[in-house]
């Protein structure tokens, strides 16, 4: 099988190196390398177009858009150039093991079931030195990964599960080539890309979650998405405005699919989203009581967002929101 792997790049020079090191210097090398630049404004784009032509790469490929365009639709342009049976996803601060393209690929030879194998992660800080994250009850995978079961080594989730969470960060996944062209003709660029193409492995029964550290994921200041460890920007976006928008993303993400696979085991999950939205459109504490007694709602988000819930219901929300800002 042919290997491909797809980054999306945006004003990543202080690590975009390193993680071009990490994937050419993996174990087993992947057939082309497919980089999508977000008209970066600092020299991510001259760092990786000098160090392709340092190393001779000439299965690299280097696009670049010409205006920003946003990461879900940065990497949606890069998936459509990919040519491999199988697809890795890759951010561009991170580092990767030198045996995870071989790891991995031992899955999907092994198994014909899997179609998406999410690896689990270790956190870096911005200088590679690694992180504590103090685990949370039921939560594994440096606190990603939701689950009130024990794991085996490899772990299937179905729709049910991954409509309510994603399991790893997107740069820890790879896919079959046959999950990307049935994303590229249906994803609407609501819910992150990577999450969209777990979904619908997992529509398909081949939604898998690999319990070994294959990726060495960085957290910093500048993560489109990740581990939020600070403060105030983790109060900021509990915002009601964006908690709406983002629950109506997941609606429409479960809508195409159940349509495209004739499936409505999720409808339940609709209406507990349903039933968020109304909460954050007008908070109280009698809605609140109404989502306590939803299925799915107490293990639809991490403590810390319920108890911003509770504040919300509270209505307090602007007086921590102004203790927030001037602690920072």
């Amino acid at each position: 099988m042919k290997i491909s792997v797809a980054m999306a790049t945006y004003n990543g020079a202080m690590y975009i190196e390193k993680q071009l090191e990490s994937i050419r210097g993996q174990s087993v090398s992947p057939d082309e390398v497919i980089i999508c630049d977000d008209n970066s404004t600092d020299d991510t784009y001259s760092i990786i177009e000098n160090y392709i032509i340092r190393n001779h790469l000439q299965s690299w490929k280097l696009y670049r858009n010409k205006t920003n365009v946003g990461y879900k639709r940065n990497f949606y342009i890069a998936l459509k150039e990919v040519k491999g049976d199988i697809v890795f996803l890759s951010d561009q601060d991170d580092e990767w093991l030198s045996n995870k393209i071989e790891t991995i690929m031992g899955i999907f030879c092994s198994d014909n079931r899997v179609l998406a194998v999410n690896s689990a992660v270790t956190l870096i800080d911005e200088f590679s030195e690694p992180l504590f994250n103090k685990p949370q009850k039921n939560y594994v995978n440096s606190n990603f990964l939701y689950t009130d079961k024990k794991l085996s080594e490899l772990t299937d989730f179905d729709e049910l599960y991954i409509s309510k969470h994603n399991i790893t960060p997107g740069c820890a996944m790879a896919v079959k080539k046959s999950i990307i062209d049935e994303f590229l003709c249906l994803y609407d660029f609501g819910i992150p890309h990577d999450w969209f193409l777990n979904l619908i492995a997992s529509y398909k029964k081949g939604c898998f979650f690999l319990d070994k550290e294959l990726i060495r994921y960085r957290i910093h200041s500048q993560n489109a998405i990740g581990s939020n460890t600070d403060l105030k920007k983790g109060i900021m976006t509990k915002d009601k405005d964006f908690r709406i928008e983002d629950f109506n993303n997941r609606k429409n993400a479960l809508f195409i699919l159940n349509n495209k696979y004739n499936c409505y085991d999720t409808r339940e999950i609709i209406k507990l989203y349903d039933n968020m939205i109304s909460f954050y459109d007008s908070p109280s504490v009698l809605k609140l009581f109404k989502l306590y007694r939803c299925d799915g709602y107490m293990e639809l988000s991490k403590r810390k967002v319920k108890f911003w819930e509770i504040i919300l219901a509270l209505h307090l929300d602007w007086l921590v929101k102004m203790i927030v800002i001037r602690l920072q």
